[in-house]
Protein backbone atom coordinates (compact mmCIF):
# COMPACT_ATOMS: atom_id res chain seq x y z
CA UNK A 1 0.00 0.00 0.00
CA UNK A 2 2.76 2.48 0.74
CA UNK A 3 3.96 2.42 -3.54
CA UNK A 4 0.38 3.35 -3.81
CA UNK A 5 0.43 6.19 -1.76
CA UNK A 6 3.29 7.83 -3.02
CA UNK A 7 2.08 7.41 -6.56
CA UNK A 8 -0.94 8.65 -5.66
CA UNK A 9 0.70 12.05 -3.63
CA UNK A 10 2.49 12.77 -6.81
CA UNK A 11 -0.94 13.07 -8.98
CA UNK A 12 -1.69 15.75 -6.93
CA UNK A 13 -1.70 19.56 -7.16
CA UNK A 14 -2.72 21.28 -3.65
CA UNK A 15 -2.06 24.93 -4.86
CA UNK A 16 -3.81 24.62 -8.30
CA UNK A 17 -6.70 26.10 -7.01
CA UNK A 18 -8.04 27.78 -3.91
CA UNK A 19 -9.45 24.84 -2.10
CA UNK A 20 -9.18 22.04 -4.81
CA UNK A 21 -6.64 19.59 -4.62
CA UNK A 22 -6.40 19.17 -8.89
CA UNK A 23 -5.60 15.19 -9.25
CA UNK A 24 -3.05 15.33 -12.08
CA UNK A 25 -2.92 11.67 -13.41
CA UNK A 26 -5.33 9.68 -15.72
CA UNK A 27 -8.80 10.44 -15.69
CA UNK A 28 -12.04 8.30 -17.07
CA UNK A 29 -14.47 10.22 -19.86
CA UNK A 30 -16.30 11.85 -16.73
CA UNK A 31 -13.12 13.63 -15.61
CA UNK A 32 -12.85 11.57 -12.57
CA UNK A 33 -9.11 11.14 -11.87
CA UNK A 34 -7.78 7.06 -11.86
CA UNK A 35 -5.31 5.32 -10.39
CA UNK A 36 -4.05 1.60 -10.83
CA UNK A 37 -4.69 -0.17 -6.76
CA UNK A 38 -3.52 -3.26 -5.67
CA UNK A 39 -4.25 -6.71 -7.80
CA UNK A 40 -3.88 -4.20 -10.93
CA UNK A 41 -7.49 -2.73 -10.56
CA UNK A 42 -8.48 0.89 -11.11
CA UNK A 43 -9.24 2.67 -8.50
CA UNK A 44 -10.95 5.98 -8.38
CA UNK A 45 -8.30 8.93 -7.20
CA UNK A 46 -11.51 10.68 -4.88
CA UNK A 47 -12.24 7.62 -2.99
CA UNK A 48 -8.93 6.82 -2.56
CA UNK A 49 -8.34 10.25 -0.80
CA UNK A 50 -11.16 9.73 1.14
CA UNK A 51 -10.14 6.56 2.84
CA UNK A 52 -6.23 7.74 3.57
CA UNK A 53 -7.71 10.62 5.42
CA UNK A 54 -11.40 8.82 7.26
CA UNK A 55 -10.77 4.97 6.53
CA UNK A 56 -12.93 2.93 4.61
CA UNK A 57 -16.18 3.65 2.56
CA UNK A 58 -18.78 1.50 4.06
CA UNK A 59 -20.86 -0.94 1.55
CA UNK A 60 -24.52 1.31 0.28
CA UNK A 61 -22.58 4.45 -0.07
CA UNK A 62 -20.78 7.15 -2.18
CA UNK A 63 -18.50 9.51 -1.99
CA UNK A 64 -19.94 12.96 -3.37
CA UNK A 65 -18.15 15.87 -4.62
CA UNK A 66 -19.56 19.13 -2.47
CA UNK A 67 -17.31 21.33 -4.84
CA UNK A 68 -18.81 19.42 -8.24
CA UNK A 69 -14.83 19.22 -9.61
CA UNK A 70 -14.94 15.79 -10.46
CA UNK A 71 -11.05 16.12 -10.17
CA UNK A 72 -10.86 17.17 -7.17
CA UNK A 73 -9.30 14.96 -4.30
CA UNK A 74 -9.31 17.03 -1.21
CA UNK A 75 -10.85 15.30 1.36
CA UNK A 76 -12.59 17.79 2.77
CA UNK A 77 -14.58 18.44 -0.56
CA UNK A 78 -15.82 14.46 -0.32
CA UNK A 79 -18.93 13.46 1.81
CA UNK A 80 -20.11 10.12 2.47
CA UNK A 81 -23.93 9.94 0.58
CA UNK A 82 -26.22 7.30 -0.44
CA UNK A 83 -26.91 7.04 -4.51
CA UNK A 84 -30.19 8.35 -3.48
CA UNK A 85 -28.50 11.57 -2.22
CA UNK A 86 -26.17 11.73 -4.41
CA UNK A 87 -28.69 11.71 -7.48
CA UNK A 88 -30.62 14.16 -5.71
CA UNK A 89 -27.50 16.86 -5.44
CA UNK A 90 -26.53 16.13 -8.67
CA UNK A 91 -27.38 17.95 -12.08
CA UNK A 92 -29.32 15.23 -14.32
CA UNK A 93 -31.45 16.54 -16.76
CA UNK A 94 -34.86 15.47 -15.28
CA UNK A 95 -33.48 16.96 -11.73
CA UNK A 96 -32.90 20.44 -13.27
CA UNK A 97 -36.34 20.01 -14.89
CA UNK A 98 -37.99 19.35 -12.24
CA UNK A 99 -36.18 22.33 -10.06
CA UNK A 100 -37.11 24.78 -12.59
CA UNK A 101 -40.74 23.70 -12.90
CA UNK A 102 -40.78 24.59 -9.34
CA UNK A 103 -40.00 27.77 -9.72
CA UNK A 104 -42.96 30.27 -10.15
CA UNK A 105 -42.27 33.56 -10.69
CA UNK A 106 -39.00 35.30 -13.45
CA UNK A 107 -36.04 36.66 -11.48
CA UNK A 108 -37.53 40.19 -11.69
CA UNK A 109 -40.82 38.65 -10.26
CA UNK A 110 -43.63 38.06 -12.94
CA UNK A 111 -45.34 34.79 -12.85
CA UNK A 112 -44.94 32.24 -15.31
CA UNK A 113 -47.87 31.97 -16.91
CA UNK A 114 -48.79 30.00 -19.95
CA UNK A 115 -49.26 33.58 -22.05
CA UNK A 116 -46.53 35.34 -20.64
CA UNK A 117 -44.10 32.12 -20.95
CA UNK A 118 -41.49 30.30 -23.88
CA UNK A 119 -39.05 27.81 -23.39
CA UNK A 120 -35.56 27.47 -24.30
CA UNK A 121 -33.52 24.05 -23.72
CA UNK A 122 -30.09 24.37 -22.21
CA UNK A 123 -27.76 22.23 -21.70
CA UNK A 124 -30.52 19.57 -22.60
CA UNK A 125 -32.93 20.47 -20.30
CA UNK A 126 -35.78 22.66 -20.68
CA UNK A 127 -35.52 26.25 -19.62
CA UNK A 128 -38.58 28.67 -19.14
CA UNK A 129 -38.46 32.84 -20.14
CA UNK A 130 -40.52 35.41 -19.60
CA UNK A 131 -41.87 36.67 -22.16
CA UNK A 132 -42.53 40.26 -20.84
CA UNK A 133 -38.83 40.27 -19.37
CA UNK A 134 -37.80 39.80 -23.41
CA UNK A 135 -40.08 42.74 -24.69
CA UNK A 136 -38.71 44.79 -21.76
CA UNK A 137 -35.18 43.83 -23.00
CA UNK A 138 -35.98 44.20 -26.87
CA UNK A 139 -37.68 47.65 -25.96
CA UNK A 140 -34.77 48.76 -24.58
CA UNK A 141 -32.06 47.85 -27.22
CA UNK A 142 -34.00 48.93 -29.81
CA UNK A 143 -34.20 52.20 -27.98
CA UNK A 144 -30.34 52.42 -27.54
CA UNK A 145 -30.11 51.67 -31.49
CA UNK A 146 -32.30 54.68 -32.19
CA UNK A 147 -30.43 57.32 -30.09
CA UNK A 148 -27.34 55.86 -31.55
CA UNK A 149 -28.67 56.45 -35.30
CA UNK A 150 -29.99 59.70 -34.12
CA UNK A 151 -26.71 60.71 -34.04
CA UNK A 152 -25.11 60.00 -36.92
CA UNK A 153 -27.05 61.67 -39.05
Amino acid sequence: MKGLIERFWVKVDKDADENCWQWLGAKNDKGYGQIWGKEQKLVYAHRLAYELEFGGIPNGLQIDHLCRNHSCVNPRHLDLVTNKENILRGISSQLMKERCSAISRCPRGHLYTEENTYVRYRSGYPCRHCRECARNGTRIWRESKRDKTLLCT
